[in-house]
């Protein structure tokens, strides 16, 4: 899926904010800014809702967009799939006011990123967001929402928990977004704050920062009692899917099947109570046909339950963790095919990898003297070691430092580089070796 990358016009309101001491100039700088940022994120929105294949039709925003949206609202309205355009569906001018109003409460950090929460925060609590005190229960199915994100798309469910109005996903839906915006099935903007993230479980809470009087909300079940062959219902914006349970191990449900189409962090239901959220199987994987691979867990529900260890996060840390380590999966995995240790089913395309190899084989072809071959073969060993880089240090910081949703992944990594990183060691301890690569 691509992730379209706009200059976020946001990130410069708080230096205006602060050359100010929030007067006249942060004013002025909402009122260049924000009309612009609409702009970019009424591009990004409608290549989302065709990358998504969720929407039915394309959004379109203009100078009317208010009242557009006011009339795609009441159009929807009246549909049979309500949640799957109303709730994933734009609302650039409601979406710009409620990052105005983050920005001015937080002095210009965009709340639904992360309130600029340090990545090494444990046991974090959600100080953001409002009370529960909620007068009425709604049905699990109305307090379904969207979660959309500028790289990825997901569902929620607006809970009570611990005290504070929350939409409960799935880490997964979250991860590789910057940005996102929570709508409800009627098309309303939910305006969410901080982020928390279990650190032994796929499953996130977004504070609820707004008026909750207008905003369903449904009862969650913590430490749910599930049993193995127990029917459970997952909700998804085109219908219920039903799941048989085969095993509940620790803090994950497993399940025989999947005859239908959920969303990461679709809500599961057993009667009128939702017991967690639906999480896609997780693997890591050097390429197709590769032996290189580990499964991260399955497809599952995952459940909430007292005594989590929650950490603060923050979207764009995440965004970036997981850029940095898909950039070391597919170097690993062009190293590991190039050097003989990995699938014959990948291709190598590395034009620095590739280039070595050229000028080896014309080096050794052309050279009649030993030392000049020795040269030849110096070269291509310094080109591919230069190739490799600092993977090791960079993994190892990786792992001391990265958010607990990517440490699996990070020793999965670690495990697939070392057959490489023995080749590269064989080969400095006989250069000679290299010859092979000649051929």
């Amino acid at each position: 899926m691509s992730t379209r990358k706009n200059f976020d016009f946001s990130s410069l309101c708080p230096a205006f904010l602060s050359l100010a001491n929030k007067s006249s100039l942060a004013i002025f700088a909402f009122a260049v800014f924000l009309p612009l940022q609409s702009v970019l994120l009424s591009e990004t929105d409608a290549q989302l809702d065709s990358e998504n294949e969720v929407i039915e039709g394309p959004d379109e925003e203009g100078p009317e967009a208010a009242a557009e949206d006011s009339k795609l609202a009441e159009e929807a309205a009246g549909t049979d799939t309500a949640l799957d355009e109303e709730v994933v569906s734009s609302n650039a001018a409601a979406e710009d006011t409620q990052m105005a109003n983050e920005a001015a409460a937080t002095d210009g950090a965009l709340d639904a990123e992360g309130a600029g929460l340090d990545s090494t925060t444990n046991d974090a609590q959600l100080d953001d967001g409002i009370s529960s005190g909620v007068s009425s229960v709604a049905d699990p199915s109305d307090a379904l929402v969207a979660v959309r994100g500028d790289a990825e798309l997901g569902l929620g469910v607006v809970v009570e928990y611990d005290g504070k109005v929350v939409v409960m996903t799935s880490l997964s839906s979250l991860v590789g977004n910057r940005r996102i915006v929570v709508n409800t099935a009627g098309g309303t903007v939910v305006p969410t704050g901080q982020i928390i993230a279990a650190q032994d479980r796929d499953l996130a809470l977004i504070a609820v920062t707004g008026s909750g009087d207008s905003i369903p909300v449904t009862e969650v079940s913590i430490d749910p009692e599930i049993s193995d062959g127990e029917d459970l219902t997952i909700l998804s914006p085109r219908g219920q899917v039903e799941v048989s349970v085969s095993q509940v191990s620790g803090n994950r449900i497993n399940f025989k099947a999947l005859d239908g189409r959920v969303y990461s962090g679709s809500p599961a239901v057993d009667g009128d109570t939702v017991v967690g959220v639906y999480s896609p199987a997780r693997n890591v994987s050097l390429g197709t046909g590769s032996r290189s691979n580990e499964d991260l867990w399955p497809v599952g529900i995952v459940p909430p339950s007292a005594g989590i260890s929650w950490e603060g996060i923050d979207l764009r840390t995440v965004a970036s963790e997981r850029e940095r380590l898909d950039e070391i999966r597919n170097l690993i995995e062009q190293l590991a095919v190039f050097l003989g240790v990995g699938s014959r089913d990948t291709q190598v395309t590395l034009q620095r990898l590739l280039s070595a190899q050229s000028r080896l084989k014309d080096g050794l072809q052309r050279s009649g003297q030993d030392v000049e071959k020795d040269r030849a073969r110096s070269s291509f060993l310094f080109s591919v070691n230069s190739t490799a880089g600092s993977i090791q240090g960079d993994l190892q910081e990786a792992e001391e430092s990265y958010y607990s949703y990517f440490i699996p992944e990070v020793r999965a990594l670690m495990d697939f580089y070392g057959p490489v990183n023995k080749k590269l060691q064989d080969l400095a301890r006989n250069p000679r070796g290299v010859d092979s690569f000649a051929r």
